[in-house]
């Protein structure tokens, strides 16, 4: 590559074949006029080309020709911008007579190309027609992505669905009349149409119960049952379950049933839902604010603006526990400090008083009245310094959480938005029922309170039972030691 040099002359040559076009820029230091272009000594300064695309492709010849001499002029004035002006060359004769900046044309000639024509505008130039074999390396440079034969392959693909759900309503197929809730007997009758399968279950400890055969405690579902794992699918993402999302699904699937490759097939499945699509957002990570130890320790709490509803209810006011995620959801018309100071003593009530308050330094937080309770309560008050919300960021991802699961229900039940004060106790139970990967596997309700968790697919398969989850309560015990404190009061 050489570079333009004041006195030297300047060579621009453009050409195009059906698929592409090439611009090509030389200088010739010492002009001979008694050679043709093609013998002069050129030295190269740009070459560059492409590819016509989509409706580009269906241009004619000239329009084709006219292209790249327009690009260049307009991509590389800097160069051609000069005051001896520019040598242009083309290879179609009618172009050099249009493009001719001294000829007189007539107007419905003119009119065709004159969009492109008057980016030419303030360029020196003098454009001549060089034989189309004389043109050798614009030619090949615009022939130099072009395939000559394109050869076609028959590919032979299985399908993207995962299991059979186009009988179904994709948007809410647990709502659609043909949907039919999985029983034991469906289990039961695909596993004796999967006979070949149960002798691939190497390595696994099988068992038989009631004709229903489990695989480490739980239940065995056929890989080539793909209506049964459809229903199973849809039952442990839709409806109560507010499509929480991969992790959820596969921890409440894999606690009762056994199924090869569950989390490629769950993965699917989350793709295909089309709701989900709706409502999900980017990611964002939480960032605690300090290390916890023990629950009800600290409380993070939030105010979240939703459209008005039902009652006047505009915001909800989310009170989330640090460690275990439990979280209690307050609906209220504004956000006052009379709600949050009411908010706090509800959940003293039920859980006890926590010892510390986090939340940003919003008026209805940074009060007397906050700060009087909190002092009765003896309860420490920290504030996030402003526009730091990464700090309260706990709160922060559950609000995340409960708008999709909000607009879930809202849309699978065909409900009105101004109708989701009546979905505040069902989203409340979805949020704290649902097992988690950053709770080692457990749910919020697990975690704070040691009660187990519950799933639509309770009503199908119980959990398996291990020694880590096992929990024995006799109600007679309770019962018993409940009289025997009667009597002692009496007694006293």
């Amino acid at each position: 590559m050489a570079f333009p040099g004041p006195e030297a002359e300047l060579l621009q040559v453009t050409d195009a074949s059906d698929k592409g076009f090439s611009i090509i820029v030389t200088q010739v230091r010492h002009w001979d006029e008694s050679l043709p272009v093609e013998n002069q000594k050129h030295e190269m300064i740009v070459c560059k080309g492409g590819m016509f695309r989509h409706s580009e492709l269906n241009w004619t010849i000239i329009k084709k020709e006219a292209f790249p001499v327009v690009k260049a002029c307009h991509e590389l004035d800097y160069l051609l911008l000069r005051p001896r002006g520019f040598r242009l060359y083309c290879d179609h004769a009618n172009l050099a007579f249009i493009f001719a900046p001294s000829v007189e044309l007539k107007k419905h000639v003119r009119d065709r190309l004159q969009h492109w024509v008057i980016r030419l505008c303030g360029l020196r130039y003098t454009i001549e027609f060089i034989p189309g074999e004389n043109n050798v390396w614009a030619d090949i440079v615009s022939r130099w992505h072009v395939r000559d034969q394109v050869s076609v392959a028959a590919v032979r693909t299985r399908s993207h669905q995962v299991i059979p759900v186009d009988s179904l309503s994709r948007l809410r197929p647990l709502a659609d009349d043909g949907f039919h809730f999985p029983t034991r007997d469906d289990i039961k009758a695909a596993q004796q149409d999967a006979s070949r399968e149960r002798s691939r279950l190497q390595g696994a400890s099988e068992d038989e119960v009631d004709g229903v055969v489990t695989v480490n405690n739980r239940v065995w579902v056929p890989t080539g049952a793909k209506d049964l794992l459809a229903r199973l699918f849809v039952v442990a993402h839709c409806g109560s379950q507010g499509h929480r999302g991969q992790e959820p699904m596969s921890l409440v699937l894999k606690e009762r049933f056994y199924v090869l490759k569950l989390e490629d097939k769950v993965a699917k499945f989350i793709r295909q839902c089309l709701l989900c699509k709706h409502f999900k957002g980017p990611r964002q990570i939480p960032r605690p604010y300090e290390p916890l130890l023990t629950t009800n320790e600290q409380n993070e709490v939030d105010f979240l603006s939703l459209r008005e509803g039902f009652g006047g209810s505009s915001y909800l006011l989310v009170v989330k526990d640090g460690v275990s995620h439990l979280c209690e959801l307050f609906p209220c018309a504004t956000p006052t400090a009379f709600i949050a100071a009411e908010a706090l003593a509800m959940w003293c009530a039920r859980y006890g008083i926590p010892k510390t308050l986090l939340s940003d330094q919003g008026s209805h937080f940074r009060n007397e009245m906050a700060k009087n309770l909190a002092a009765r309560l003896k309860v420490k008050l920290n504030f996030t310094p402003v526009y730091s919300a990464w700090l309260n960021g706990t709160v922060g991802r559950l609000n995340r959480d409960v708008l999709p699961v909000f607009r879930a229900l809202l849309m699978e039940y065909g409900l009105d938005d101004h109708e989701w004060p009546y979905l505040l106790p069902a989203v409340q139970a979805i949020l704290n029922h649902t097992r988690v990967q950053s709770l080692a596997g457990r749910a919020s309700v697990e975690v704070f309170t040691a009660l187990p968790a519950s799933s639509a697919l309770d009503a199908i398969v119980l959990p398996a039972i291990t020694e880590r989850s096992k929990r024995l309560v006799d109600l007679n015990d309770i019962s018993g030691y409940v009289d025997c404190r009667y009597k002692q009061f009496i007694g006293k």
